[in-house]
């Protein structure tokens, strides 16, 4: 299969899906404009861990590494739906 040459952004209300739906997105201060929404690293980060990709031992590394940007409360809800969900193969991956 030959890679795409060309990509395209999904519409406005389909970024970050999972993360906006959420209850960490009252939570979190995401930014209002799409284009900022869609390159950002930490957005992406909790969309994909919300929507369940990764596991719990990927989400503590990140939590290193993304310590300052999310509070205490966030990190504890995200451990919460990764340990509902259980540990999947698929990596979360940006």
């Amino acid at each position: 299969m030959a890679p795409f040459k060309t990509f395209y952004l999904a519409e406005d209300y389909h970024q970050k899906y999972y993360l906006q739906n959420s209850h960490l997105a009252s939570k979190l201060t995401l930014p209002l404009d799409v284009e900022e929404l869609a390159n950002s690293y930490l957005a992406t980060r909790l969309n994909g861990y919300v929507q369940g990709a990764g596991s719990i031992e990927d989400l503590e590394e990140d939590m290193g590494k993304l310590s300052s940007s999310i509070n205490d409360e966030v990190k504890q809800d995200l451990r919460d739906i990764m340990s509902t969900r259980g540990s999947r193969s698929r990596k979360c991956v940006a």
